[in-house]
């Protein structure tokens, strides 16, 4: 992750995470690093569905239909993440 890290500060770029499954897991090996404030933007864990529905506006019937566990579901989180955050990067699990 200090790679990826030392990459985003030298774009001078922002990153992002929605993650559930990883239940932080992927941010927290990030902000370990020195200078992680310097490009993560925000992040979320939206292990519910109710969650991912309100923070990044995830229709239930969507997450019904595919499956929360979809890269259908990870797609949209992906794309919505982007929306609110306006980050670079966005990662979701």
């Amino acid at each position: 992750m200090n790679n990826l890290l030392e990459y985003l500060i030298s774009k001078n770029e922002k990153i992002s995470f929605a993650e559930s499954i990883t239940g932080g897991a992927l941010v927290s090996s990030l902000v370990i690093h020195n200078n992680a404030s310097k490009v993560l933007s925000e992040a979320f864990v939206l292990y519910s569905n109710e969650a991912k529905s309100k923070y990044l506006n995830i229709d239930l019937n969507y997450i019904d239909e595919y499956g929360v566990v979809s890269s259908k579901v990870a797609e949209i989180m992906s794309i919505n993440l982007n929306k609110v955050t306006n980050a670079n990067l966005c990662i979701c699990t």
